[in-house]
């Protein structure tokens, strides 16, 4: 009995986990391009045909086409993203050289550490030395715990971290600036002085295809000119944006086939 109890539990986590699965790798599928999409069933049907063919059951071959497809689908997204940013990276001479330095701009959150893990792999590969810097803005009750968790990831993968802060809302009042703009502005002042103190080349922050829309929209309800509906520029001096094609769905599917781990922002 007890064993059919553990099998029947067995099925369940496994049919949940399935279904879980084959949701988020749609919800990709959706927004991926069409090239892709027509490549993801091409091998997805190739890897399935012979498998469907050896099992004489209907259910059988309808849960390994699901399974084999949603890993398919999961893993090619996966890695058109990364080829996206990299293609995107070259044309716009966003790498240091070999033996240069990056820095990235971490924040704990989603976007910053897909960049951060992105730019490991490319600083192993391409030859430059990655370095990370996170600012405390003493703005969210979860602050010091997110500083906290970068720490710990970049110690982990002897990644050299810089850490700032700074008493962002009494440096707005003492300003008269709204607090975003104050903290930007500290945030890049901290930026652009840690990169002349490690030597970089290039400073990366994670912003990403929604961030850029998002960009375009304030600066038309702001009035703005023709070079405003651009919206932000992939290279501005030494600041880059590797991640400006890649949407929030492609970032969501290289985490977590990366098994990556982030902050969530509470406020």
């Amino acid at each position: 009995m007890g064993y059919y109890i553990a099998g029947g539990a067995l099925w369940v986590l496994v049919a949940v986990y399935l279904g879980w699965r084959i949701r988020r790798s749609m919800k990709m599928l959706l927004q991926a391009p069409p090239e892709m999409t027509w490549l993801i069933y091409l091998v997805v049907f190739t890897l399935c045909a012979p498998l469907i063919a050896l099992t004489g059951s209907r259910s059988q071959s309808a849960g390994i086409a699901a399974l084999v497809g949603a890993f398919v689908i999961s893993f090619a997204l996966s890695y058109w993203a990364l080829a996206k940013a990299r293609d995107f990276c070259r044309e716009k001479d966003m790498l240091p050289p070999a033996g240069g330095v990056m820095l990235c701009a971490v924040s704990g959150g989603r976007d910053s550490m897909a960049l951060l893990s992105f730019l490991e792999q490319l600083a192993a590969e391409k030859g430059f030395i990655l370095h990370a810097a996170h600012y405390n803005h003493m703005l969210r009750p979860t602050a010091d715990r997110d500083e906290d968790f970068v720490r710990l990831w970049c110690a982990d993968r002897h990644i050299p971290l810089a850490c700032g802060t700074c008493d962002v809302r009494a440096w707005a009042r003492e300003q008269g600036a709204s607090l975003e703009d104050a903290a930007r502005t500290l945030r890049y002042r901290f930026l652009e002085e840690t990169a002349d103190r490690v030597g970089a080349q290039r400073i990366a922050t994670a912003h990403h295809v929604q961030d850029n829309a998002e960009t375009v929209l304030l600066h038309l309800l702001r009035g703005t000119g023709l070079k405003g509906l651009c919206g932000m520029e992939p290279r501005t001096a030494r600041r880059i944006r590797p991640h400006l094609t890649v949407t929030r769905a492609e970032i969501l599917v290289y985490l977590h086939e990366n098994g990556l781990s982030w902050r969530e922002d509470s406020s």
